[in-house]
């Protein structure tokens, strides 16, 4: 991983009891900053901020369900997924359910999630895992975009010193 190349975790979940244990028990040996939230509003208020600001890979762990008794309005973690992927596109949303449902596309529209994850004893180390793997796709990704970039550069600078030959030799 480069130097510069840090995550963003965001975790939304209205649970505050498995909001606190989740600070507490998540470990994750990349770079990484970790934002929590307890209500939609507030997590989509800072991410859209962030988006502005920030370039960093963003994962985006979700509960399902996601109510808060103090928002009437409040939506759910499916209901948050479009919007998400309406500002950032490339960000990589975590569904975090008490039980996984296959059958959920249809209300979430043209986004799924890049993975479902059980509410269990194992999800924390599940969300580990899957994250480090979400991290090196992502550097993977990014290393082909500097190379594409690379490529396409040499490739216009080759092209114009032809051209400049190209109009050297006919108008001398």
């Amino acid at each position: 991983m480069s130097k510069d190349y840090v995550i963003d975790v965001y975790f939304v979940d209205d649970d505050d009891i498995y909001l606190n244990y989740f600070r507490k028990r998540f470990q994750l040996d990349l770079p990484h900053n970790l934002h929590t939230y307890n209500s939609g509003k507030k997590f989509l208020r800072h991410f859209i901020h962030d988006n502005k600001f920030r370039r960093n890979q963003k994962i985006v762990i979700l509960d399902y369900l996601l109510k808060s008794g103090d928002e009437p309005d409040a939506k759910s973690g499916m209901e948050l997924l479009p919007i998400i992927k309406h500002h950032n596109p490339d960000a990589d949303v975590l569904m975090l359910s008490g039980k996984v449902n296959v059958n959920i596309k249809p209300t979430a529209g043209n986004y799924t999630p890049a993975l479902f994850i059980r509410k269990d004893d194992n999800a924390f180390e599940h969300i580990a895992s899957t994250i480090k793997k979400l991290a090196a796709k992502y550097e993977l990704d990014k290393k082909g975009r500097q190379a594409r970039f690379a490529r396409n550069l040499f490739v216009g600078v080759l092209a114009a010193g032809v051209f400049a030959l190209i109009l050297f030799f006919l108008f001398r």
